[in-house]
């Protein structure tokens, strides 16, 4: 069936309403409207007329499919066959995704089972014979954790009883090189006893039993020193520096929300702070894992995992564990899992996947949307005395748990022109209708008040299109990837997108002084990368820095996305970019109250405090930290960061105090300090 994006659908009604002569009435009802929700009804009324909702043009598509699981899982044999592990662990991945889940059908159709309960077997052994294919991969790349975790999926959707020792000779072998000997030595007998139910000739059953025997044999001789094991990432947020801020859990008592007519709410520091000091670790209010992910990521956790789990329902989004699918159904899947496919068809952007998940999260699944409601209501019908006070609920916390946090983001309505807004309008429509169509979002207590209901929903939408994209960041992954010359290079790589209601309240610079990570999957740290003193604005970069955009580049592109128009010195001075950053220091800080005092003569005396500096100690004191520095890079580019993050703390203080920016040096102690923390979270090795 034709499955058009959501910019052709949209493409296609801009066509009908010019060949009908109604854009210019259409554009002038529209601008009169002053509610999203509104607006939202006029796009739904125009889009059912033309026939061009997504309930028009899609089915409702139960994804599972066994005869595309088995010739994935035959693709996978042959890949492995051939030794291309990689290209095999992909297709026993699909494999696995597509195949039916071993319970009965009519029991998925109306939902009796949920993810977590018992299972009932029916007549397939795709999914367990899938894991067991997979396993087999994971073995020949040594890495035994998955294999076992695969071994044990294969043994819990029924493996066929035949085969069984053979999935047991290869769990006993994990073990031993994990250096678990008794637990080894126990498989290999357990093999031994089921080679029985073999359907294999008697002579090779005996050829076997000979070969298992000996293996344990083998174990008791073979000393736990004898086993290499491979330490484990420590993958935790690190703690807020200072301690917690009293009224705002997610941040440290360093900064505080502040508020002003000319920048709105920001985020400011209440002392002096220092590089590599955490501001704010928050666990944003919704997020969403990009589609491309879907198959290296916990569709829950996002955390990276290659002995991935499917959801029972669909084959779109996989789970690093049980407990993950289980949570991730109760909060929020259950919903979407319905129209994944179709937000998939329509190839919308993450933005929209994004509102949809805060509304879902905002109304419990649908089961709260009378309270939403209410609670909508109360929002806007209540004004704020203090506009400081947005998002703080009745006891004054700030939470990033909270949805009025996320609901009072700004949206820049008033700045977008009508093309834009009519255009989130038509999409918000479309989203609203996979809710209404395909899932049980709509509970048959929110039908009692369905249009009132209805309306608010698709309002959130759209707020939420509005905002998000002036608000919402990135959750990535850091890669580092080893070259076969033994170079090293590391590379971001964004795997979804998160609403979170404090960082969402930093404003932005081409300078920033603060940068992000991922850790744990989508928890966000921020954190210092030069010393902020008491009172300056906390500032971080939107995705145009002016080491690697040009002004006019940064200047057009914040404007047309975040609607402001730069100020900060970077731009008012037009710094160049890195390749152009001078390498020879243009002047010098005073050593007493940090203003520039030039280069020439050798001992000026300051004319803000009056102090004299003598330029050869200064320059003799920076050259002495620079030559420790450029040891420090050395050993970062070999892998060994033992005490270097302290010294490039150190020296990024000294610079600070010393230097006149810009300094090609000091973005490379930047830099190099931006690599120790993004080790620190989301971080492996390719």
């Amino acid at each position: 069936m034709y499955s058009p994006s959501f910019n052709a659908l949209f493409d296609s009604l801009c066509k009908e309403l010019k060949q009908g002569g109604r854009v210019e009435k259409l554009s002038k009802c529209f601008s009169d409207l002053r509610t999203d929700a509104h607006r939202v009804g006029l796009a739904s009324a125009i889009l059912e007329e033309f026939k061009l909702l997504p309930s028009h043009r899609f089915y409702d598509e139960r994804s599972k499919d066994m005869e595309k699981s088995v010739t994935l899982r035959n693709l996978g044999n042959n890949a492995f066959q051939k030794k291309n592990d990689n290209q095999a662990l992909q297709f026993y991945t699909e494999c696995i995704a597509f195949a039916p889940y071993p319970c009965e059908s009519s029991q998925i159709e109306s939902n009796v089972i949920s993810p977590g309960n018992d299972i009932n077997r029916i007549d397939t052994n795709a999914l367990s014979l899938g894991f067991a294919n997979r396993s087999a991969v994971f073995f020949s790349k040594g890495q035994y954790d998955a294999c076992l975790a695969d071994i044990e999926q294969a043994f819990k959707y029924h493996y066929p009883s035949n085969l069984r020792y053979k999935l047991l000779e290869r769990k006993g072998r994990c073990l031993e090189h994990q250096g678990k000997l008794e637990a080894a030595q126990v498989c290999y007998l357990e093999a031994v006893q089921n080679l029985s139910s073999s359907s294999l000739s008697e002579s090779k059953k005996a050829s076997l039993k000979d070969a298992l025997n000996n293996l344990q044999l083998e174990l008791k001789s073979l000393k736990l020193s004898d086993v290499i094991t491979v330490p484990k990432q420590n993958n935790s947020a690190p703690p807020k520096s200072y301690g917690q801020h009293d009224h705002i859990p997610s941040s440290s008592n360093c900064v505080d929300i502040q508020f002003s007519s000319e920048m709105g709410r920001f985020v400011q520091a209440t002392r002096d702070i220092h590089p590599g000091d955490v501001l704010v670790v928050e666990k944003p209010y919704a997020s969403v894992l990009l589609p491309e992910c879907f198959r290296t990521h916990c569709y829950n956790c996002f955390q990276r995992q290659q002995a991935l789990l499917p959801c029972l329902y669909c084959s779109v989004v996989m789970y690093c564990s049980e407990s993950c699918r289980k949570e991730s159904w109760e909060k929020g899947h259950c919903i979407d899992c319905h129209i994944l496919p179709v937000l998939l068809k329509l190839d919308i952007p993450k933005m929209a996947h994004l509102a949809v998940q805060i509304v879902i999260l905002a109304s419990a699944c649908g089961r709260k949307l009378i309270e939403l409601y209410n609670h909508i209501r109360e929002l806007e019908d209540k004004p704020l005395e203090d506009n400081k006070l947005m998002g703080f609920d009745k006891n004054g916390f700030y939470k990033s748990d909270d949805y009025a946090p996320i609901y009072y983001l700004i949206a820049n309505t008033e700045k977008r022109n009508l093309g834009d807004l009519f255009k989130r309008a038509a999409l918000a429509a479309c989203l609203l209708d996979c809710l209404e169509k395909w899932s049980k979002f709509f509970t048959d207590a929110a039908k009692n008040n369905f249009p009132e209901i209805k309306g608010m929903v698709g309002g959130l939408l759209l707020r939420h299109l509005q905002n998000l994209p002036c608000n919402a960041h990135e959750v990535s992954n850091y890669i580092q990837e080893i070259a076969d010359d033994g170079k090293m290079t590391s590379r971001s790589l964004e795997i979804g997108a998160a609403a979170y209601a404090t960082l969402s309240l930093v404003n932005h610079s081409c300078d920033p002084n603060v940068t992000r990570t991922s850790h744990v999957g989508d928890i966000a740290v921020l954190q210092a990368v030069r010393p902020i003193k008491a009172g300056e604005e906390i500032l971080d970069n939107y995705g145009y820095h002016y080491a690697v955009h040009t002004r006019e580049d940064r200047l057009t592109n914040l404007e047309a996305q975040y609607f402001f128009r730069c100020r900060c010195e970077a731009c008012t001075s037009d710094w160049p970019l890195y390749v152009n950053l001078p390498c020879v220091i243009s002047g010098f800080k005073c050593s007493h109250c940090g203003h520039v005092l030039g280069t020439t003569p050798r001992h000026i005396v300051c004319h803000h405090c009056k102090t004299e500096n003598d330029i050869n100690e200064i320059e003799k004191e920076i050259k002495s930290s620079s030559e420790q520095f450029h040891k420090n890079l050395s050993k970062l580019f070999s892998g060994n960061r033992d005490g270097v993050d302290s010294e490039l703390r150190k020296h990024l203080e000294l610079l600070e105090s010393r230097v006149q920016r810009p300094w090609i040096e000091y973005n490379d102690c930047q830099e190099a300090l931006k690599e120790c923390f993004f080790t620190t979270g989301n971080y492996y090795v390719s």
